[in-house]
């Protein structure tokens, strides 16, 4: 996968806590993860999750990215990964792959 480009990047300068969830045991749920974001951070990835169904067919899917980057989300359409979306407390970026 090459990192082409960030689709949305929101960081509040104050927040240096990465991905709470980095156990490779331990899937959290959708809720848990988007809760970590926080409110706003949570309001602009549904509507990226929304802009992505737009496209049909897109398969979404937690996936563990090592103990560095824990339980991120995935967006494929086919066998083609379109995203991955990297979530932390007020911070959410999107790595659209190619």
């Amino acid at each position: 996968m090459e990192r082409v480009t960030a689709l949305a990047s929101l960081r509040n300068s104050r927040s240096a806590h990465p991905n709470l969830y980095r156990a490779r045991n331990r899937k959290p749920s959708w809720a848990e993860v988007i809760r970590m974001a926080g409110d706003r951070t949570a309001i602009l990835f549904d509507e990226l999750r929304n802009r992505l169904g737009e496209l049909g067919d897109v398969s979404e899917e937690l996936r563990f990215q090592g103990s560095g980057e824990g339980w991120t989300p995935h967006y494929r359409l086919g066998r083609a990964t379109l995203c991955v979306v990297h979530l932390a407390p007020a911070t959410m970026e999107a790595s659209v792959c190619r």
